[in-house]
């Protein structure tokens, strides 16, 4: 009797479909195009993958005045894409020490499970300045003395290292009545900072607010772009006096 033979079942494997798409990345902070008075403690962005998934992400941090790059600790004329901790949400914390006034440039790249890695953008450019801004007062000079009514203004100049001044404030201290100028009178115990009109060439409009023999201190502090503010200095020490009598006796001959 003739036996029928058994019947094969195909057991072959599916073939997995390739994935070429790379994933992506992007920083997040520091922001482009930022200004920044203090030093980032870290880099932080975010990563996705379209295919598999996220492997890794690495940082570059270039100090675009000398073309260096950061290896995690110094600056290298050779490129260093730095590790970062963590995938879709990462941050890197090995910041370099930052030179007041410099700019920098951040990029970010991924890589996948698939080894497909990402073709890094523009990435995020930003300044960072912590040096003070500066101001001085021209007038009135130190020691001066002025008959009444006084001087109409105090007036001085502004400069900053990096960004732009952005404000000039000046403080009047009356040593007689041992009080400060609040904006309309010799009233206040604390100093109060009053907004003059100018940046590099700054003053403040003060006719009739004076006393005859009285003396006066004067101080400025100016503000930046970066929100850097000045430390005031020593203040301009001044008097305002009444003119002295004319003699009007008529003389004997």
């Amino acid at each position: 009797t003739a036996t029928a033979s058994p019947t094969s079942t195909s057991t072959a494997t599916p073939t997995q479909t390739p994935c070429f798409i790379s994933p992506s990345s992007s920083v997040v902070f520091p922001t482009n195009g930022g200004n920044y008075k203090t030093a980032p403690v870290s880099i932080a962005g975010t990563a996705l993958a379209t295919c598999g998934g996220l492997a890794e992400v690495r940082v570059l941090i270039t100090r675009l005045s000398t073309g260096e790059y950061w290896n995690g600790s110094s600056w290298d004329a050779a490129a260093s894409w730095n590790l970062a901790a963590g995938l879709s949400s990462w941050t890197y914390s090995s910041i370099p020490p930052l030179v007041s006034g410099e700019t920098y440039n951040i990029k970010s790249r991924a890589m996948d499970t698939l080894s497909n890695m990402e073709v890094p953008a523009a990435g995020n450019t930003f300044v960072f300045c912590n040096t003070v801004p500066f101001s001085s007062i021209a007038f009135p000079v130190n020691n001066g003395s002025y008959l009444m009514p006084g001087p109409v203004s105090i007036a001085g100049t502004g400069a900053a290292l990096c960004g732009s001044v952005s404000i000039v404030e000046v403080s009047l201290f009356n040593e007689g009545l041992a009080l400060y100028w609040n904006g309309s009178s010799f009233g206040a115990v604390s100093e109060v900072w009053n907004s003059a009109v100018g940046t590099a060439a700054w003053n403040y409009s003060t006719p009739g607010i004076w006393s005859a023999d009285q003396f006066y201190r004067a101080r400025s502090r100016a503000a930046d772009t970066f929100g850097n503010i000045e430390i005031p200095g020593m203040p301009v020490t001044f008097s305002v006096v009444e003119p002295s009598p004319t003699s009007t006796d008529t003389p004997t001959w």
